[in-house]
């Protein structure tokens, strides 16, 4: 499914060593990591599935830029994720819980749209 090939994606960061992009990268974060797994799988069915990405202070991340909608969420491996949305000239920004077992009511709102 497109949800396993992105949890997939996520999961082979843990296998990564600092350094991993050739510029000095932070080796990656494994809270992080799973808290970017939960989220992805916490998406309800009506909201677009984004790309994962991994920034180079250690720390997971997953953007979506369709339609009208980018948005830009890291998780900061300790209960929190910082996030970013834009969608038809709205913007919203902050940092916000995250338990890995609910998807933050903010988010739902903002990414369904």
């Amino acid at each position: 499914s497109p949800v396993e090939r992105i949890v997939g994606e996520q999961r082979r960061w843990a296998t990564l060593s600092a350094n991993w992009d050739g510029q000095g990268a932070t080796a990656p974060r494994e809270r992080s990591v799973k808290e970017s797994v939960a989220f992805v799988r916490l998406l309800a069915p009506g909201i677009p599935l984004p790309d994962p990405m991994m920034h180079a202070n250690g720390r997971a991340g997953l953007f979506w830029q369709e339609g009208d909608l980018y948005a830009d969420l890291e998780f900061l491996g300790d209960g929190h994720m910082a996030y970013f949305v834009e969608r038809g000239g709205d913007k919203h920004k902050g940092v916000i819980q995250f338990d890995s077992q609910n998807l933050p009511p903010v988010m739902n709102t903002l990414l369904q749209g």
